[in-house]
């Protein structure tokens, strides 16, 4: 009887599998799942960099739409439209959150033509790319508190979006290289 109701247990969960999705998870998991960190000091004693980055790939934007759906009350409709436009972008880019504070306000200028910082991607094979765009943005409050806690209010936000000319489905890891004059570090992603 033992091993007849571990067979059907096996069979539910076996079959009810496929329409678990990525959105299920909560988002500040996701957040954190996603989230990774640096600092660069000076002299040992004052921080010249303090630099936060998301990778919003597929999971992570599934996540946001359905989150940000929920708390808005989207129609189906309205979430889809939403999910579509971030399935689109992501066939065509991979983008990151970065989030960062500088000793002094005037390095903080990643959106800028030329910035105290240069930013690439690499994946495990050395292939390095720029970005296409960095776009400057605000946190909406709420997201800022609840979602995303290593954010602080003196950090300034951008979206960081490169190219897909990087095998992601099989690449071991993907690599965010901040360097200049000031310092240089390296954000990494597993992702296999």
């Amino acid at each position: 009887m033992k091993k007849v109701l571990q067979a059907i247990i096996f069979i539910i969960i076996y079959t009810l599998a496929p329409v678990i999705f990525a959105s299920d998870m909560p988002f500040g998991k996701l957040v954190e799942k996603q989230s990774r960190g640096e600092k660069i000091y000076k002299n040992k004693f004052v921080t010249t960099l303090v630099v936060n980055a998301v990778y919003r790939n597929m999971e992570f934007r599934e996540g946001y739409v359905h989150e940000y759906a929920k708390a808005y009350q989207l129609t189906k409709t309205e979430e889809d439209a939403m999910l579509a436009k971030e399935k689109a972008q992501d066939e065509n880019e991979l983008s990151f959150y970065l989030f960062a504070y500088t000793e002094e306000d005037k390095w903080n200028n990643f959106d800028k033509a030329n910035p105290a910082w240069k930013i690439y991607l690499k994946d495990d094979k050395s292939n390095r790319l720029e970005p296409i765009s960095v776009k400057k943005f605000t946190l909406e409050p709420s997201l800022h508190f609840i979602y995303f806690p290593m954010v602080s209010q003196w950090m300034k936000g951008y979206e960081v979006s490169f190219p897909k000319n990087i095998d992601v489905a099989n690449a071991k890891s993907l690599t965010i290289i901040l360097t200049g004059f000031l310092g240089n570090t390296e954000l990494i992603w597993e992702v296999k």
